[in-house]
């Protein structure tokens, strides 16, 4: 297991939100540190992974995702090897708050 510091230029995990992860080689039961536009922090583990799609667990709540392209919202750029992913679906809710 690997973490890695995620960030995302919204204020809540949600559909349709941009996921920039510092990392290019992810694998499941990886950590993210997510750092919201909020300026609050959360957690993901990377649930599975393939080439056009990244699943999250996210406070007892799935994310999919699929790699980031131009026109979805927009990432963070950072530094070093970056992979950019667009959050989907959700299983549950919306959107979760982070507390």
């Amino acid at each position: 297991m690997e973490r890695y510091y995620a960030k995302t230029t919204g204020s809540k995990m949600a559909v349709g939100c941009a996921v920039s992860i510092r990392s290019g080689a992810l694998r499941p039961g990886d950590v993210l540190d997510i750092h919201l536009a909020s300026g609050q922090e959360a957690e993901a583990e990377v649930d599975d992974i393939g080439a056009d799609y990244l699943r999250l667990r996210m406070n007892g709540q799935k994310w999919l995702c699929r790699p980031w392209h131009a026109g979805d919202a927009g990432v963070e750029r950072l530094p070093g090897t970056v992979s950019n992913w667009t959050v989907e679906r959700a299983e549950n809710e919306a959107t979760v708050d982070i507390e």
